[in-house]
């Protein structure tokens, strides 16, 4: 009878709150971020007879109170839900799968819901915007799917104990 060798705990990986981003990438992503937000405040200000400022503002105080209040929460629920059920290498993939699901169904509302259509141009909101929600939503989950499918192939072939990793 063969006794498995116990393998050696892994060390828990710290987080170090007092260390600030930093580095060229850091500090060049940032610039970029602030002139995309910029160009973004300046067309809304500069258009503001197409973009409407004050229900622009509106809506991007719901989208926030909605990504606060409804989608975090959630996705902190879900992922400490599949934390108990799913095996390590599948957690990331279905994570980020579900995730990406649920951004979609908050971008989905108002086109779905047909907010902003207006008799005087139907083209406003058009076409079979529930098909093609559903048809990014099957490939969202179906490249999360492809994906934990490689993680486990290759995480399985690596060491073989799937109940610890992240």
């Amino acid at each position: 009878m063969s006794v498995a060798a116990e393998e050696p705990p892994r060390p828990e990986p710290t987080l170090r709150v007092d260390e600030a981003p930093s580095g060229a990438v850091f500090w060049v992503l940032s610039a970029l971020g602030a002139a995309i937000i910029g160009f973004g405040i300046y067309g809304v200000i500069h258009d503001s007879n197409l973009t409407v400022p004050g229900s622009f503002i509106k809506w991007m105080i719901g989208g926030l109170l909605l990504h606060d209040l409804v989608l975090a929460p959630l996705v902190i629920l879900a992922g400490a839900g599949l934390r108990r059920f799913l095996p390590g290498r599948f957690r990331a993939p279905v994570q980020a799968a579900l995730v990406l699901a649920g951004v979609l169904a908050l971008l989905s509302v108002p086109v779905i819901g047909a907010y902003g259509a207006s008799r005087a141009n139907p083209t406003v909101i058009y076409s079979h915007h529930y098909t093609r929600a559903l048809i990014i939503l099957f490939a969202i989950l179906l490249a999360g799917a492809a994906f934990g499918v490689l993680r486990a192939a290759r995480t399985s072939t690596a060491d073989g104990d799937d109940d610890d990793e992240a």
